[in-house]
């Protein structure tokens, strides 16, 4: 078992990995890497291979830090590992500590697709990690995809199949958007951000996102009309075995025709015939505080995992300084998940 550094001639192989793993991230893909190096931030691609092939994948972001103190390393929605490989996890540290010296970074930081237990809790505290600043497990609503789309629908919610069929009859239609729809979504968007005081998203990084998936196969872009209005759309991407609702937004007035089910449920047939097994809603509350988001994903049959969260590898003394000053700035230390930087808080609920 190796860990080595994946050149860039090597896109291919990094993507063929990723494909074999059993989870996926969008933030951990290449085409993610190239938009966060289009906009200045340096990436680093590692991997552990063995002889069966691929244990585990990642992506690492330079980040930089308030001066004096440098930088450290980024590993959002990552790294891409097996249920347990903590082999291959600790392989990979070894080379992540040569890495994260050589460019001068305090720490590197992790928020891995791994749903928080006991005992991984206590192998991540076992290889050096300690809990980012901040950081508290996320909350996500999966619908899984191994049945057909008659077994799916009939184990939603009876008002989410209800939803969905008010949807049709209110003659709601929904179709595969292009290059040319983008400024009609971004309008979407727009609308939800306003009217739930979110972040208006950045109309660049919305068409970088869909130019990287979209015309590979990877991604839909869905847009639902009724009489020739648009009402509720979404950006949906696969990596893996994974698709993820990546964006999302609606009219205010679209509520009595129920648009977003019908959106979500032509993106879960979708992805069911691109042959994902999972269906990615959202980060959502946790139990005992309960959003919209979450009330919406569960009518779909949606079950709730709590993931790990953002965990740190001190690499020099100086990153326990950053410990005890993080109040002062809060907004680096919650870089883990890497999404609102690039304009995750611009996935607006779609209700």
């Amino acid at each position: 078992m190796e860990c080595r550094l994946i050149q860039a001639s090597e896109r291919s192989l990094y993507e063929a990995a990723a494909e074999m793993l059993p989870v996926g991230a969008l933030e951990q893909t290449w085409a993610w890497g190239e938009i966060e190096e289009s906009q200045g931030t340096p990436a680093i691609r590692l991997a552990v291979l063995d002889r069966s092939g691929p244990r585990l994948l990642s992506t690492l972001f330079v980040r930089t830090l308030p001066p004096p103190l440098g930088a450290y390393l980024d590993c959002p929605g990552g790294p891409l590992l097996g249920d347990g490989d903590w082999d291959a996890l600790a392989a990979f540290l070894d080379r992540v500590r040569e890495e994260g010296l050589s460019r001068g970074a305090l720490w590197v930081r992790m928020a891995p697709d791994i749903e928080r237990t006991p005992e991984a809790s206590w192998m991540l505290r076992s290889l050096g990690f300690i809990p980012s600043p901040g950081s508290r497990g996320r909350h996500v609503a999966r619908l899984s995809l191994t049945s057909s789309t008659e077994e799916i629908f009939e184990a939603f919610h009876p008002k989410g199949r209800y939803n969905v069929r008010l949807a049709y009859r209110r003659g709601v239609r929904v179709v595969a958007g292009e290059a040319g729809d983008l400024p009609v979504f971004t309008s979407l968007l727009t609308a939800s951000a306003r009217r739930h005081r979110g972040r208006t998203p950045d109309g660049g990084h919305v068409r970088s996102v869909f130019e990287s998936f979209i015309p590979h196969s990877r991604g839909i872009l869905l847009l639902a009309f009724r009489q020739g209005e648009p009402l509720a759309g979404a950006l949906v991407v696969q990596i893996g075995s994974r698709a993820i609702w990546y964006l999302g937004g609606s009219k205010e007035e679209v509520s009595r025709h129920m648009a977003p089910y019908l959106v979500q449920w032509e993106a879960i047939h979708w992805a069911h015939r691109a042959g994902a097994l999972t269906y990615d809603f959202a980060e959502v509350a946790p139990p005992g505080r309960e959003d919209g988001l979450w009330t919406f994903a569960s009518r779909f049959g949606c079950r709730r995992a709590e993931l790990i969260g953002a965990w740190d590898l001190p690499l020099h003394p100086l990153s326990a300084l950053w410990r005890r000053a993080w109040p002062a700035f809060p907004g680096v230390g919650l870089k883990a998940s890497g999404r609102s930087r690039l304009g995750w808080g611009a996935r607006s609920r779609m209700r």
